[in-house]
């Protein structure tokens, strides 16, 4: 496929000069300060640069990652930090490892070049597959490393980077015409979820296919992704109910503005420029309600959606919108529905739609305060309603799927019954 798709071209367009604010916008700020991510946006996570990543490894190093409030990572991510954690002194905390000279550093770096080279080499491979021109791959590469999701993770040093490697996997080649191929995306979904647990929504894909059997491989696989890495770490299954409950414990309100993309943080933005309410206010359980159906609808919407890119969309708003585990973590993972916007041949009205949304969501460019005292940005405030947005689209985009096949769907029992009563009074 070539870049010629006008749309397609637009789209990439807009995406890349973005990124170039960014990167313009990130080398004046950071002449000022002398941090790498300098820009206001990151202002409360710039204290201990690329803190996840050092948080991890503290965690592992410590050598009790399941006691108390230390419990914060699926067991799979900290045995993935074993590779790290021979290359820093921990002992001082994790906010000072970064300091602790080259090889430190080295860690860093080893973690970052690492992803980046996997990453480029799978999506180069699946775009080929698609049938992008070099050109196109290269454009839609550089792209991906400079949406808003892949930046924020960037700066965190957050695993959900490589999180997003076997999901990738798993969107190329979940069907593929070789069996054996398709099994093995399916246990590299089970590996992602392992890792971040809501990238198992990805899933959906198999049951709007009716593919009911594979679907459930790639449970087991995530269950197995869950539980096995426990046996390798100190107490064993006996971490399992600390793990739950910390679990059950994230899965709730975060209320500030910040990073937070969920329908708490949306409402709350409303509430305190228009309506002057205190957030703390605004966060009920009435909201609760509200969020566990934002996650539910778009799921909904996915089982329903002819294109498989709207079912990857439909698991991303619902994972991104739904609170605790959101934030611009999730929002990495648009990067799979957006390549398959992108590979689409023939693009209607709706297409054109999800594409405005997209750049408004990804873009990295900074576009100013509103709030300073509360970190409100304009780019969450724009970001919000452009997933509020995906939302509601996806929810008239599948009600009118189902209107269109409406000859295929089975009459109501009494109106059939009706219709018979009406043919045999004729027919008399």
């Amino acid at each position: 496929m070539k870049i010629k798709d006008k749309f397609n071209f637009a789209l990439i367009t807009c995406l890349l000069l973005s990124a170039l604010a960014f990167c313009i916008q990130a080398l004046i700020w950071g002449l000022k300060e002398p941090y790498v991510f300098a820009l206001p946006i990151f202002r409360d996570v710039r204290e201990v640069p690329f803190a996840d990543f050092w948080h991890v490894n503290y965690i592992v190093h410590e050598n009790s990652p399941y006691y108390g409030d230390m419990a914060s990572y699926p067991p799979l991510v900290l045995l993935f930090a074993l590779i790290f954690v021979p290359f820093a002194d921990y002992s001082k905390g994790y906010e000072t490892a970064y300091t602790e000279g080259f090889w430190a550093e080295f860690s860093l770096y080893l973690f970052y070049l690492v992803f980046a080279f996997a990453f480029s080499l799978l999506l180069f491979r699946i775009l080929e597959k698609k049938g992008f021109s070099l050109p196109s791959q290269i454009a839609i590469v550089v792209a991906s490393f400079f949406t808003m999701g892949m930046v924020y993770n960037f700066e965190r040093g957050n695993f959900i980077l490589y999180a997003l490697l076997p999901a990738l996997v798993f969107y190329g080649y979940y069907d593929s015409e070789k069996p054996i191929v398709r099994e093995i995306s399916y246990l590299c979904l089970g590996i992602s979820a392992g890792i971040k647990l809501y990238p198992a929504l990805f899933a959906l894909i198999l049951l709007r296919k009716k593919e009911f059997f594979p679907f459930l491989r790639c449970v087991a696989y995530t269950v197995l992704a869950l539980i096995v890495p426990f046996f390798f770490l100190d107490r064993g299954l006996a971490n399992v109910n600390q793990f739950i409950r910390w679990l059950v414990s994230f899965a709730v309100w975060q209320a500030n503005f910040g990073y937070n993309y969920s329908i708490a943080n949306f409402l709350g933005i409303l509430s305190s420029i228009f309506g002057g309410v205190p957030l703390e206010e605004v966060v009920t359980a009435d909201y609760n309600l509200i969020a566990f159906v934002c996650l539910l609808l778009p799921l909904l919407c996915g089982l329903i959606l002819d294109k498989p890119y709207k079912v990857f969309l439909a698991a991303c708003v619902g994972m991104i919108l739904f609170p605790n585990p959101s934030f611009y973590y999730s929002a990495t993972f648009l990067i799979l529905p957006l390549v398959g916007l992108l590979a689409e041949r023939k693009k209607d009205a709706f297409d054109v739609l999800y594409g405005i949304l997209f750049f408004l969501v990804l873009s990295p460019a900074y576009l100013g305060e509103v709030d300073a005292a509360n970190s409100l940005y304009i780019n969450q405030f724009v970001e919000s309603f452009a997933l509020i947005g995906m939302e509601l689209l996806l929810i008239v985009d599948a009600a009118i799927t189902v209107f269109r096949k409406r000859d295929r769907i089975p009459k109501h029992p009494i109106r059939l019954i009706k219709e018979r009563l009406k043919l045999h009074i004729v027919a008399d």
